[in-house]
C-alpha cells in the first residue's frame, strides 16, 4: 500500500519545508510526529512505524475518517 511510506515520510517533507535551518531538532520532530500516530490510526491510514520513533500506541478504527471524508468539491474559478 501507499499509506506505509507515504504517510511518515509527508510528516517529514511537511517538518522540512516549514522549519528553518536553525530550528530543525530530529529527538523533537520524533516526538512530535509520535503524537500522530493516534490520528493517522483513527483516520484508518496504514502507515510503517518507523522504529526510530516511539509511536503513541493506538488501535485502528473500526469505523475510519478519511483524510478527504469532509472534502467536497467546490466550482473552479
Amino acid at each position: 500500500m501507499l499509506d506505509d511510506r507515504f504517510w511518515p515520510r509527508t510528516l517529514a517533507v511537511a517538518e522540512i519545508g516549514w522549519s528553518p535551518d536553525e530550528k530543525r531538532n530530529f529527538e523533537d520532530f520524533t516526538l512530535r510526529v509520535a503524537q500522530q500516530g493516534e490520528r493517522l490510526n483513527n483516520m484508518g491510514i496504514h502507515f510503517h512505524p518507523s522504529p526510530e520513533v516511539e509511536w503513541i500506541e493506538s488501535e485502528k478504527s473500526n469505523k475510519p475518517g478519511s483524510v478527504f471524508s469532509d472534502f467536497e468539491p467546490g466550482e473552479v474559478n
